[in-house]
């Protein structure tokens, strides 16, 4: 009898699992519960929040974690455990915000099933994701949070960002931030604990499932996957990924999202390596 390597299998969504749709393909689904027959875990691990994952889970329909809002939170039905968050405290992220305040075009913080805007019409319509549990809530008064925090997105004016700058290193040892740039003179953040990322996030499954660290393999296309890359002994760039990001594989699909590419690599992959 041949007995398979239990993998532990994690893979960013847009741009790496998803397709040009912005959906996973029917190819994708069937071959993800093929594995997960197989004995193997497949975990989604995304910086959409909660909401924004969950019409994926409901079309996989497996019984598996799920990584969301870049590493700051862990969720998994069946198990008791779960969910898992990494949070910042609402009273720093009051004090956070209300110096902020002066420079602050928008802001979206999520809170599993709540999430809390300034200027919530100013806010991509992209980045929103609600469903019929959510909680929206307009912060007229930052009193008005009352939970802690796992995902803030924040716009600036781009003059402000010398200022702004000054008081995320002020609050570094708490709050983690990454830039996504610059798009009609606004410059956008995404704020999250700085115990979480999705490297860390993966550490926490792994030695949780006791899945050997040569069993890990993972899959990303963009700057916020660096770290779960780094932290994959099976390090695998979507070849339509930021270019930053082939510094830190070990291997590249041959094909893209738009074409099944992890499901692709997988097959080659396990067939190779799988006994």
């Amino acid at each position: 009898m041949i007995i398979l390597k239990k993998y532990l299998i994690v893979s960013d969504l847009d741009g790496t699992l998803l397709n040009k749709k912005h959906d996973l393909s029917k190819r994708t689904i069937r071959y993800i519960k093929k594995l997960i027959k197989q004995g193997h875990i497949f975990v989604i691990n995304t910086g959409r929040p909660y909401q924004g994952m969950l019409r994926f889970k409901n079309k996989l329909d497996i019984d598996c974690p799920y990584i969301c809002d870049n590493g700051s939170s862990i969720y998994w039905d069946s198990n008791k455990d779960f969910p898992v968050f990494n949070k910042i405290d609402k009273n720093e992220v009051k004090s956070f915000l209300k110096e902020l305040h002066p420079y602050i075009y928008s802001t979206l913080l999520s809170s599993h099933q709540k999430l809390y805007f300034i200027n919530r019409n100013k806010i991509p319509r992209w980045m929103i994701h609600i469903n019929e549990e959510t909680q929206v809530i307009e912060l007229d008064n930052l009193d008005n949070i009352d939970e802690d925090i796992t995902l803030m997105s924040i716009y600036i004016h781009e003059e402000d960002r010398s200022k702004v700058a000054e008081i995320l290193d002020k609050y570094s040892n708490i709050i983690s931030n990454r830039e996504w740039g610059v798009h009609l003179g606004l410059r956008s953040y995404e704020l999250f604990s700085s115990k979480a990322s999705k490297g860390n996030a993966l550490i926490y499954l792994r030695d949780y499932l006791n899945i050997e660290e040569k069993c890990v393999i993972g899959f990303g296309d963009d700057l916020n996957d660096i770290d779960l890359l780094k932290k994959c002994y099976v390090s695998v760039a979507m070849v339509n990924s930021k270019s930053a990001l082939f510094n830190y594989a070990k291997h590249t699909t041959k094909y893209s999202n738009r074409k099944n590419g992890v499901v692709r690599f997988l097959k080659k992959y396990l067939k190779e390596n799988g006994k």
